[in-house]
Order: structure tokens, then sequence, then C-alpha cells
């Protein structure tokens, strides 16, 4: 049972794991986020950060939210990740709090 449970998880992963660890290597503290996005269904895998930052204008970040996710990284949105939430509770609010720390004071 656990082999073919395994096995099956693999053949999931394993199309899209080269995109993941590109992704990551481009732009590392945007991959938690942009993998909260795809469970969510907002975000289909993107190559480059002109599809990535219109993808994520489309789901409520504003242009100053995008330029402070790039400033801050993932310090932006580390609170909502870790606060034991569901995936599809957490983008929405991980969006919201970017945009909420990006607001001039």
């Amino acid at each position: 049972m656990g082999q073919a449970l395994m096995s099956t998880e693999i053949s999931k992963v394993w199309p899209v794991a080269e995109y993941w660890a590109e992704l990551y290597r481009k732009y590392p503290d945007l991959t938690l986020l942009c993998h909260l996005a795809a469970s969510n269904r907002k975000v289909r895998p993107i190559r480059n950060v002109d599809e990535l930052r219109s993808t994520f204008l489309k789901n409520g970040l504003s242009p100053s939210g995008w330029r402070f996710l790039l400033k801050q990284g993932e310090a932006s949105y580390r609170a909502v990740i870790h606060s034991g939430l569901s995936e599809a509770t957490v983008f929405p609010l991980a969006i919201g709090l970017i945009e909420w720390q990006s607001r001039p004071a």
C-alpha cells in the first residue's frame, strides 16, 4: 500500500518538478507563495517574472504590493504561512497581508 501511494504521489509531482526547481532557482522568496496559489488554482506554471506579476495582480495584489513582495520576499507573508490555516485560506490572507504592509504609513 505504501509503495503504491508513493508511486502515485511521485507520478503527480514528476511532470512539474523541473518547473518548481527552476522557479526556486529564479525566485526563491516567491516559490512558497506560488505553491499556495497553485494549490488554490490561482496560477498555472509560469515561466517568467512578468507573467508571475500579471497573475498576482489579477489575484488582488496591487503594483505597490508586488514591489513590496519583491523587496521583502517570504518575510512579507511568513506570518500567515505558519498560522496552521488551510492552504485555501492562506493564499488570500497572504495577499491581504502583503497589501496591508505595502501601504504608506
